[in-house]
């Protein structure tokens, strides 16, 4: 059971995060000092406080100069609207931040070798310094310095992420530097022997909407991508969602969908199967199925969840004549054949129903244990069961469905029989409250889910748990509100995204990702973190808003690898899509 107030930190973050308080660990080694007189440590001492001024003044001028040219550039950005001097500029902006990231490890190493030097004199203990953010301060052979915690790298005054897990470009840049642009990043994983396979689609606002996917494998935190592809022929491809299927003895599958327009637009989806048996190292290649239609008039992003046997889940805003639904659709990915020319892979509808009766937007979904499912949306207000003049809102509802297996007589299971049960509960939070936007939901522990919105009037990010309890074989399951909404953030954030179970199944907590901006319009992406108790309930005075990235972001999804590991795929204000491994671990 978690303790109350346990602190967490990123293993792995971008700099500008302050974490962890200075601490002093102690070495049973003896401080090692140079024989030098009184008079020689005095004027060494003095020439390294110089030194030490210069290196921080210039410092400090170096950073304004940088701050001053980068407003400088993006003021010139907002007024220009010729597109090639629009990526000029944003050129310029990214290679001026760059600058400064490099003068500031010039001026941090100057400052480590003044440090390092007085401890050889004996001049100064960890009393006399100041280590920087994610630090501690040491004394070792060498003397009193800072040093930086598990997980950084860095002099001691400025600690980073490793190279590894620091942003890096999703995309190579296009003609003259310039960098593509994209929009709806959606990333999903499928653990395949040991290792992970990343799949992320997108919409290339630099060809046309048309939908691009990259498929990815990991190894011990190293990402490696196979070449871009186009999934959506010829058409635009708004709000893609992607999720990896597994079937024994078959090779993996990915299935895509997407709508054709932003508003109003057919969805679509389409299936691949990945690698090839009969040619070496491909074990990334993709053979495409054809785009199937399957419902119309769609205006917001229609969501996949995969299934064991090659099945997946879609929920998405259905119609019938003039009536509107929340209808959810079980299909199962036919055999692939390799040979194109007896065709590729495709998908078969096995059960459809509908998951609400009114109309539906903002879907979003998460897998629960045994076969359940939840699947969050902005709901039509509902009739009060109290009193039936009265209407309640139901824009941040959660509905609970479950598949339910056949298990032959011989004891096998038999998926191609599986039935879809569907709205077997479900709850509204935040009922006298309309105009809830952004939303997300994930699992935190087994059969429990922390669902996030942002209501977009008071500009609230608010942060709920919902289990799912049974009280008997005889009894259906049914949704229970552990934690009531409370507000995790203040002001306007364009997305919301909760990671699944972001650390452990034994040691619980909810992690949110929101983006609001501050008193001084600033924004910087924060995680939200709090501890949970066994029965899904926020531990008083443990939820931490933590930094992760000093960019303003548009959109972000995430994957989780397991044992506190992440990975973010996001676009920036400029649309240019990144991606970033982070770790989670306790503080000292």
């Amino acid at each position: 059971m978690p303790r109350a107030g346990s602190m967490w930190c990123w293993l792995a973050v971008v700099s500008g995060t302050t974490l962890l308080n200075t601490k002093v660990r102690e070495e049973a080694a003896p401080i090692a000092r140079l024989p030098v007189s009184g008079d020689d440590v005095k004027y060494l001492d003095g020439v390294l406080s110089k030194f030490q001024n210069f290196a921080q003044a210039n410092g400090v001028l170096t950073k304004k100069r940088h701050d001053a040219q980068q407003e400088k550039l993006r003021g010139l950005l907002a007024g220009v609207h010729e597109q090639d001097a629009q990526l000029a500029l944003q050129q310029a902006v990214m290679s001026n931040g760059e600058a400064e990231v490099e003068a500031s490890a010039i001026f941090g190493e100057m400052s480590r070798f003044i440090g390092s030097m007085r401890s050889i004199l004996g001049r100064q203990g960890c009393g006399d310094l100041q280590c920087g953010a994610n630090a501690v301060c040491s004394r070792t052979t060498r003397g009193a310095e800072c040093v930086c915690s598990e997980g950084y790298e860095g002099d001691g005054k400025t600690c980073t992420a490793p190279a590894a897990f620091a942003p890096t470009h999703l995309l190579h840049g296009g003609p003259h530097g310039r960098q593509p642009q994209v929009a709806d990043v959606r990333l999903a994983e499928l653990k395949t022997d040991g290792n992970s396979m990343i799949m992320c689609v997108f919409r290339d606002l630099s060809k046309k909407n048309h939908g691009m996917v990259k498929v990815g494998k990991t190894l011990n935190m190293e990402l490696t991508w196979a070449p871009l592809e186009k999934f959506s022929g010829g058409t635009e491809a708004w709000n893609p969602d992607i999720v990896g299927v597994r079937e024994p003895g078959k090779p993996n599958r990915v299935v895509i969908t997407w709508r054709d327009q932003d508003v109003g637009g057919t969805g679509w989806i389409r299936v691949a199967s990945v690698g090839h048996p009969t040619i070496r190292g491909a074990d990334l290649a993709l053979t495409w199925g054809k785009p199937q239609a399957f419902e119309k008039k769609q205006q917001k992003r229609a969501v996949l969840l995969a299934l064991p046997y090659s099945r997946f889940l879609i929920f998405y805003e259905g119609h019938d004549g003039g009536a509107s639904f929340g209808g959810v659709m079980m299909a199962r990915v036919n055999q692939a054949v390799y040979d194109t020319s007896h065709g590729a892979p495709s998908w078969t509808k096995m059960k459809q129903f509908r998951f609400c009766e009114t109309a539906v937007s903002r879907i979003s979904a998460a897998s629960l244990d045994n076969g359940g499912f939840v699947v969050a949306y902005r709901g039509a207000p509902v009739p009060d069961p109290n009193d039936a003049a009265v209407q309640l809102q139901a824009e941040a509802s959660l509905s609970y469905g479950r598949v339910v297996e056949e298990i032959t007589s011989d004891g096998r299971l038999n998926p191609a029989n599986a039935e879809l049960a569907v709205g077997i509960d479900s709850v509204q939070l935040d009922n006298a409250t309309a105009g809830i936007w952004s939303r997300d939901v994930a699992p935190v522990a087994p059969n429990t889910v922390a669902y996030a919105y942002h209501v977009g009037e008071s500009q609230e990010t608010k942060l709920a748990v919902v289990r799912v309890v049974s009280d008997g074989a005889d009894s259906p399951p049914r949704l229970v509100v552990s934690n009531e909404p409370e507000v995790i953030g203040i002001g306007f954030t364009p997305y919301v995204s909760v990671v699944p179970l972001p650390y452990t199944s034994d040691d619980l907590h909810s992690m949110v990702l929101f983006q609001p901006a501050g008193s001084d319009r600033k924004t910087e992406a924060k995680a939200n973190i709090c501890s949970l108790t066994d029965d899904g309930k926020i531990e008083r005075g443990t939820c931490e808003d933590f930094g992760w990235s000093d960019r303003e972001l548009k959109s972000v999804s995430v994957a989780s690898l397991g044992a506190g590991r992440e990975l973010f795929a996001f676009t920036d204000s400029e649309n240019v899509p990144y991606y970033q491994a982070l770790a989670l671990a306790k503080k000292p």
